[in-house]
């Protein structure tokens, strides 16, 4: 969603390709709770054959059809509906979105209440209420291993929290004060600073139970011994999981059960 400095109106685009079902899902949970600000709905469409025209034309909030002579692709299409647009707040909606009543709402206000704030995105999740990945790095064969690690330690850890591309930094202080008051020293924790993990593992009071980084085997830098001597080192167990076998949330589960650092095993 992008934002411009004047009074609040919203175009939504939508790209379909051959996505009919879906798009008339989205059309009509917008149609069933429209946004309290202005709105327009615009749909482009990359010449589906399955009769996704016929869909946008047919929908109650009388959306603006742009039908592309070709696919011309996801990013092409979002990008001919926004020349298409006029709105001061445009929203880039994926075809197989259902959108609940006050989302867009919510979003628009946070994005008022902001103006340093140009772009925003909502928190995402499925049709079962879980919550989805909609943040970090590009999507890649390695970032889809990371959605699936993901959820199967939510499921081996349903007591904990799960927290994906994290920076050790951000416990340093935390960890620093305890060493303090115990009288110890806190130079092994201090040395992770610029350490990050695919994910850390917590306890509900943010204890960390162990790092978790996926291998590919072909980075140096997730191969790096350092990185394990100095998480060693501060006490925090360091598993490595190949990105093509990951385990199941049982095996996962024993796994952190076990203090020392360790690869995971096929």
């Amino acid at each position: 969603m992008i934002v411009s400095a004047a009074a609040p109106t919203l175009d939504i685009v939508i790209v379909s390709y051959n996505t009919r079902a879906d798009l008339e899902r989205c059309l009509e949970s917008l149609a069933a709770a429209p946004p309290a600000v202005p709105t327009r709905v615009v749909v482009v469409d990359n010449a589906s054959t399955d009769g996704s025209p016929d869909v946008a034309h047919a929908c109650r909030l009388d959306p603006l059809v742009v039908e592309l002579p070709e696919n011309a692709g996801f990013a092409k299409g979002n990008n001919a509906g926004f020349r298409a647009s006029h709105g001061d707040i445009v929203l880039l909606l994926n075809s197989d979105t259902v959108v609940p009543r006050g989302a867009l709402d919510a979003l628009v206000g946070a994005l008022e209440a902001t103006p340093a704030a140009a772009v925003a995105g909502p928190r995402l999740v499925d049709a079962t209420g879980r919550a989805e990945l909609s943040f970090g790095r590009a999507l890649s064969p390695l970032n889809e291993a990371r959605q699936v690690l993901y959820w199967r330690l939510v499921e081996a850890f349903p007591g904990g929290v799960v927290l994906p591309h994290m920076s050790f930094g951000r416990f340093l202080q935390r960890a620093d004060a305890e060493a303090a008051t115990a009288g110890e020293n806190a130079n092994a924790a201090g040395g992770i600073a610029h350490l990050s993990a695919d994910f850390l593992v917590c306890r509900r009071d943010f204890s960390i139970v162990a790092a978790v980084m996926l291998d590919d085997g072909r980075s140096a830098l997730r191969a790096d011994p350092r990185h394990q001597f100095v998480l060693e080192g501060a006490g925090i167990a360091l598993h490595r999981i190949p990105a093509t076998d990951i385990p199941p949330p049982a095996r996962l589960r024993d796994l952190m059960a076990h203090p020392a650092v360790n690869d995971c095993a096929p």
